[in-house]
């Protein structure tokens, strides 16, 4: 499952937070969320429109699918 990713507003890097999603259930989510920064080790909130799925993983569960038909 591809990890979301936001903005530090400390150091402006992307970084990953602690949470692991698809696109579809990030689409859905609601509120405030928490987690400590790997870059400068504060606590910082995120929501929703603030956030993304890791790229390169989100298509992920697509090629495994389709890799596994292909080979049935």
């Amino acid at each position: 499952m591809p990890r979301i990713i936001t903005k530090c507003p400390t150091t402006e890097r992307d970084v990953p937070t602690v949470y692991r999603m698809s696109q579809a259930q990030l689409d859905e989510l609601e509120g405030e969320f928490a987690f400590r920064c790997p870059a400068c080790d504060e606590i910082h909130r995120w929501r929703r429109e603030a956030a993304w799925v890791e790229p390169g993983l989100a298509k992920a569960p697509e090629i495994a699918l389709q890799a596994q038909q292909e080979f049935l």
